[in-house]
């Protein structure tokens, strides 16, 4: 079992509150599988809710309240036709960084490329400058060049974080819609059904893999289909 398998099972099993033997693991080479397993194993209930279409519901409520119409509201949409408003984006996302069912894992905006640079190159350069000026007009040590530059540099990347902060205004690439936004959406549940249990080890398996949810089936071969090593 690779890694990326074992990491899968690992957040199955705390998901669904269930132990998987090795035996048992080794077996399972598809997410039906697993599904199959952990299925024969927890509550069910045919009625239980879709976990995709109620993700769906609770990240719609989040942009209604950002204003934006429920019209305009798929799970293609892209984020920034949704929210191109001024400060629309990050007012959405401070709410859905504060919503309690909200993964903690959910990426933080970005800075514009332009201004990461200039960010970066304050960061590093003018600590350094700093430092050598000091080291210069006291003639002291290298370590002590060395470590007045160290100390610097993370006072400038504190300093600059707070003072750029309120210009990430980028989503990170891999958030470019809705859909997207779906796997960091948590829906608590203690009942399931085959086909919730499967949406649950489908999205899990997207966020190891960085493969779209919707191109993982429930017989995709972990290995030879979906490169989990």
């Amino acid at each position: 079992m690779g890694l990326d398998t074992a990491e899968l099972i690992l957040t199955v099993e705390k998901s669904f509150g269930v132990e998987i033997p090795d035996a048992d693991a080794c077996k399972m080479q598809t997410p039906g599988d697993l599904a199959d397993w952990v299925a024969a194993r927890v509550k069910t209930d045919k009625n239980a809710p879709c976990l995709l279409q109620a993700r769906f519901h609770r990240l719609r409520a989040l942009l209604m309240e950002a204003s934006v119409p429920r019209k305009k509201i798929r799970p293609s949409a892209p984020l920034v036709a949704l929210l191109q408003e001024k400060n629309a984006l990050r007012d959405f996302w401070a709410r859905l960084t504060a919503a309690p069912n909200v993964s903690r894992h959910l990426p933080h905006l970005e800075l514009p490329s332009t201004l990461q640079t200039m960010v970066t190159t304050i960061n590093i350069c003018g600590p350094f400058v700093l430092a050598l000026m000091l080291y210069l007009s006291v003639k002291s040590s290298a370590f002590v060049l060395f470590f007045t530059w160290l100390v610097l540099y993370f006072l400038a990347i504190s300093l600059m974080h707070r003072l750029a902060d309120h210009k990430r205004t980028q989503l990170p690439q891999a958030l470019g819609n809705v859909a997207a936004l779906l796997p960091f959406v948590e829906i608590p549940t203690s009942v399931w059904t085959r086909k919730t249990i499967l949406e649950k080890i489908i999205l899990e398996t997207s966020g190891i893999t960085g493969i779209p949810m919707e191109e993982i089936s429930e017989r995709a071969h972990f290995v030879k289909d979906l490169g989990m090593g």
